[in-house]
This record gives C-alpha cells, structure tokens and sequence, in this order.
C-alpha cells in the first residue's frame, strides 16, 4: 500500500478512468491538506510554505506591473504549495507505528523507479503491455506517443514517466543508487545492478537521464570511507558498465530501435562529435530580454495565447527569466535552496543529507538548462519525513 502511494506520489498519473485532469500527487496532496487542516503540521512544512506563498506574492506584484496574469504559473506555484502537504501525509503515513529509516524511505523511492523503468522497457518489446499503459492513462502529445509505440524508438512510461520528467526522475534514480551504495545502505552489486537498469531504461524514456551523473559529486564529499567505498563502486561500474552496454547494443538491436536513445553515441562513432538534433536546437533557444524591464522582471509569461512556451524557449532558465526577470528568478532559486536548508536542518543537520540534497540541488540546475523543471516533491518529502519522525520521537519520549 505505501509502494503505491509513494509511487503515485512521484510518478503524478492522470488514469483515463479519474474526471478531467485530476492526477494522482494532487489527489495524495488534497488529502494531505484535509489532515492537516485537523492536525498541525511540523514546523519545516510551515517554512517550505511561507516560501512559497513570498514567490507567489513577487509573481502577483509583477503580474500587477506587466497587467499579463499567466494561469499556467500560477497554478504551478498553488500545486507546489499543496505538494507539500501531500508529502507531509506520505512521511505521517510511513513513519507512524514503524521504524523506518531514512535510507529505508529514500530505498522505497529508488525502488518505485526501478519497477517502473522495468515496465517502460518492458512495454518497448511487448506490444499489448505498451497498448495497455497508453490507454491507461490520459496523456498530452498524443500523436507523439503514437508515434513512438510505432516506430518503437523511445518507451511509453506513466504519467510524469514520460518525456523529459521521465528522464529528470530516472536521473533521480541513478543519484539514490549511488548515494544509498556510498553509505553503504545497499551492496555495491546492487548498486550497480540499479544504475545500469535505470540508465539504460531511462534513455528510452528521454536521454536527460544521463544528467543523474550528477550523483557522481557525491566522490567529493563526506566521510573517507564512505567515499573510498563510493569510488569502488563507480570503477565497477564503469568496467562492468562499458561491458554490458556493448552487450545490450548487440543483443537490443535485434528488438529495438536504438537510433533515438543513443544518438549521441551514433553521432560520436560517425561524426566524432557528441551531439543530438534536440541538443544543436537547444542553443537557439538561449535568446535574452531586450528592454531593461524585461530583463530585471520579466513580462509575466511562460506560455503564449495559443499554448507554446513564450519566446519559443524551452530552456527552464530561459522561461524564468523571462517570466519574472533577474529578481524574480533569484527569489525562485534561493527558494529551491531554502527548502534545501530546511530539509537538511530537519535531518539534524545529517551531512550525509546534506550532500545528497546539495547533489539533487545540482542536478535540478543542469537540467534547467535543458527545459523547465523542478524536483521539489523530493526535497519536500524529505523535509517532512525528518520532520514527521522527530516529532513522533518528541511525542515518545513526552509519554515516557
């Protein structure tokens, strides 16, 4: 039960059965708000929320200023607000009557990824499976979902499984591997065994997989052991890595269409270049404010009247800016590392967390260069699991 709830959580799906557009992390988060509306809520959440509701009072001003009100963003920044108490009922949930650790938790959430890259890849070579997961859900793009269940070039996953959140939560995926093998929490075979599947799953869902190298800043952190243990790891990897790719591209190649998922590695063998069609247009798409209010509050819009992104810019920094400028862009990122500082303070001041969250936090930026995108559900379901547990323990020990 708390796999499914956890895996909804990330994974937000829009089941075609489920009226409108409604989707699975905001069902999770209007029963949080209802239990928390007769509970308190701990204190980090209180901190994550006051954050947001400042962000969403310099969009409102700006908005006043440029009169263009942009629905898309506000509603992003609402449903941000009520994730937070999505997660903070998920950590109630977990913790309660349960002694569960944080690496515990952080595992159920590499394993809620493991089995859904499994069923995404899975679908790419079995046909039925692949219709069922398409009608199963209410998907946008549908003529490239299409496409894709045709040309069998990349694998259909479920709801924020797809496309570049797809990539982004694999990514995640690869960075838990690596921490959870660093500290020791699973055996280096699994480990390894994790990150490839993810990695080579992950690139059929969207090749921003490859970002979750990121975790590999986890070697310049923390304790010796940890990180001599972190660097075993990542030699094994790269040595057992290398051996089972050129396996997979064999064998797979026979079954799949390998051309989209590693095209940059098609493109390195042929033109000795690392470079993918969706990378070269990327560059075009780095176009900057022309009039100082434009550049220091943006013209309050993400999207243009007939739905596509303003400017036609598609890179997360990029729509920033231009929807609330340099001030209104700094205010978004110290906010991203405010619920970082909160989270880390609500483990303790764990340091092990604390470069977990630094190295989710770096991730998050690298793939903002590529599109618009934050992993806040992460940091906001750890902020709340430290928060939910330290008070049980209050209440424990008040008992006593």
């Amino acid at each position: 039960m708390l796999f499914a709830v956890v895996f909804l959580f990330i994974y937000n799906i829009c089941f075609s059965f489920i009226p409108g557009t409604i989707r699975t992390r905001l069902i999770i988060s209007v029963i949080g708000l209802l239990w928390f509306l007769k509970n308190k809520i701990p204190r980090p959440g209180v901190k994550i929320i006051s954050g947001i509701l400042a962000c969403i009072f310099i969009a409102i001003i700006f908005s006043l200023i440029n009169r263009y009100f942009d629905y898309w963003f506000f509603q992003y920044l609402v449903l941000n607000l009520l994730y937070v108490f999505g997660a903070f009922f998920i950590a109630k949930t977990l913790v309660r009557n349960r002694n569960i650790s944080i690496n515990d938790f952080l595992n159920l959430i590499l394993v809620c990824i493991l089995v859904h890259n499994i069923i995404s890849l899975a679908a790419l070579g079995i046909s039925p499976l692949q219709t069922a997961m398409y009608y199963v859900q209410k998907l946008s793009n549908l003529e490239l979902v299409h496409g894709m269940m045709v040309s069998k070039t990349r694998a259909v996953g479920l709801g924020d499984g797809n496309f570049f959140h797809g990539g982004a939560i694999s990514g995640i995926g690869l960075i838990l591997s690596l921490y959870l093998g660093k500290t020791g929490h699973i055996s280096s075979t699994k480990c390894i065994l994790s990150f490839l599947i993810i990695l080579v799953s992950g690139m059929f869902i969207a090749r921003t997989t490859i970002c979750g190298f990121a975790g590999l800043y986890l070697l310049f952190n923390g304790s010796s052991r940890d990180r001599k243990r972190l660097l075993s790891i990542t030699l094994k990897l790269f040595i057992v890595g290398a051996a089972s790719m050129a396996l997979f591209v064999v064998y797979a190649s026979q079954y799949m269409n390998l051309g989209w998922a590693f095209e940059f590695v098609f493109a390195y063998l042929e033109k000795g270049e690392l470079e993918t069609a969706s990378s070269n247009q990327l560059l075009t798409m780095y176009v900057l404010p022309d009039t100082l209010t434009s550049l220091f509050i943006g013209d309050s819009r993400m999207l243009n009247p007939d739905g596509s992104y303003y400017m036609h810019s598609d890179a997360g920094f990029i729509r920033h800016l231009f929807y609330w400028g340099v001030l209104g862009s700094l205010a978004y990122w110290l906010l991203q590392m405010y619920i970082c500082k909160v989270a880390y303070e609500a483990s303790g001041r764990d340091r092990n967390i604390r470069n977990l969250l630094v190295t989710l936090l770096i991730y998050m930026l690298v793939l903002n260069i590529k599109g618009f995108i934050d992993i806040n559900y992460m940091f906001y379901m750890i902020a709340a699991f430290f928060s939910v547990k330290a008070v049980r323990n209050e209440n424990r020990h008040s008992y006593q």
